[in-house]
């Protein structure tokens, strides 16, 4: 049989064990709404997966790269990736294109 004493120190360890435990979760469950934001758990907003296809357009009078990448490049951060992007799917030398030319584009749909 145990004592009292032995008894209440016994209960005394297992709360410790609960309350440390409790915080550990509590500490977890934070850490996942704060980093989780690119899974569903930690964004309100719905994710969705865009497959990346090419399309080709004919350049217009007055297009230029940094325009033909503010109109159709929105899925990129950095107009200046989709601009790197395009000069290489067309193998352009230089930053100039002329209208009538035909070039190949990413799109995402």
């Amino acid at each position: 049989m145990r004592s009292a004493l032995g008894h209440s120190l016994l209960n005394i360890r297992n709360r410790r064990l609960l309350l440390i435990a409790v915080v550990l979760m509590i500490l977890l469950l934070a850490l996942i709404l704060l980093f989780g934001k690119g899974t569903s758990m930690g964004s309100a907003e719905a994710t969705t997966v865009k497959e990346k296809m090419y399309t080709s357009i004919e350049v217009q009078y007055g297009d230029t790269l940094w325009s033909l990448a503010e109109e159709y490049g929105q899925e990129y951060a950095d107009p200046s990736v989709f601009i790197r992007e395009v000069s290489a799917i067309n193998k352009l030398s230089g930053d100039r294109i002329t209208a009538g030319a035909c070039l190949f584009i990413p799109v995402y749909r």
